[in-house]
């Protein structure tokens, strides 16, 4: 079996200032600079926290409009309540992760943290691919988050959400 060609990862956007006058080349090519471990983590760690929040925000508004209690309910009905609020916070963050990536490069936790999404080549992620990464989150946590810790042992600090994706996490510059 062939071994697949991965590109050396260096800026292939517009050059940076300060190209050669004389060939009108740059002096040289930006590099990229891949996010740490724990800048992942934190970044992480913060937009799960706000989503959490928002979603806990959200109920309980929910639950405190006019008319609505949960005195009487069953426990048969709270379960499927339950059921229904880790749906809905599953959604939210599909749709936070997939178009916050898509869409800006990075999500509130990862512009907090300093870094951001790309393709391996440095390009945009596309919105697919953005997804793609998403629901790579759930095999990298399921397997004791070891899908997560990869990155504490690859070159590119890239995790196995990243590897589905073909996508880095880079510090913003």
């Amino acid at each position: 079996m062939e071994k697949p060609n991965i590109p050396d990862l260096e800026f292939v956007g517009e050059w940076p200032e300060g190209e050669d006058s004389s060939t009108g080349s740059p002096s040289s090519p930006a590099t990229f600079h891949y996010a740490p471990f724990p800048q992942r983590f934190y970044a992480y760690a913060s937009d799960n926290t706000f989503l959490a929040a928002f979603v806990v925000f959200m109920v309980g508004v929910a639950v405190n409009m006019p008319g609505i209690s949960l005195r009487g309910l069953g426990e048969d009905r709270i379960y499927k309540l339950l059921i229904y609020i880790i749906l809905f916070y599953h959604l939210l963050s599909a749709a936070y992760y997939t178009l916050g990536i898509a869409l800006y490069g990075t999500t509130f936790g990862k512009n907090a943290m300093g870094v951001r999404v790309a393709m391996l080549d440095g390009s945009p992620v596309s919105v697919t691919r953005a997804f793609i990464r998403f629901l790579g989150y759930y095999p990298g946590a399921m397997l004791m988050y070891l899908g997560f810790a990869w990155a504490l042992v690859d070159p590119r600090s890239q995790t196995l959400h990243d590897k589905l994706a073909s996508t880095v996490v880079l510090e913003i510059e």
